[in-house]
């Protein structure tokens, strides 16, 4: 499972979000940057593209690149299936659950009317 998003390590920490646009977009649409709020090391940031083509081309250009007198160190961003699965599963459980709240739809596993809890 791939997904179009850009790990950059090595940025400015002084960067503008601006900037970062700038020099992202040169290389495809940007759907979002994250920037490190100190969950991971400071000067990185996650650039999520709209297509992997892009990203794949982002990654491979970024690489080595001098950004404001740092060199950039870019690669894919390879997200961990057993969680991004597991996230998909959970987001489509509720879902369907909702769709069943709203239908008035039993629920299988118990026999039971779901109700809306509102």
């Amino acid at each position: 499972m791939e997904f179009p998003i850009v790990l950059v390590k090595n940025l400015p920490y002084d960067a503008s979000t601006a900037s970062l646009y700038e020099l992202f977009e040169r290389y495809g649409p940007v759907n979002q940057i994250r920037v490190s709020d100190g969950t991971a090391p400071i000067g990185t940031c996650f650039v999520v593209y709209t297509n992997m083509d892009d990203a794949t081309g982002a990654a491979k250009e970024l690489n080595g690149i001098n950004f404001q007198t740092r060199y950039l160190v870019s690669n894919l961003y390879r997200v961990d299936k057993e969680v991004a699965e597991a996230a998909i599963s959970a987001e489509r459980k509720e879902a369907s659950e909702e769709s069943m709240k709203e239908n008035n739809v039993e629920d299988e596993s118990s026999g039971k009317k779901l109700e809306d809890s509102n």
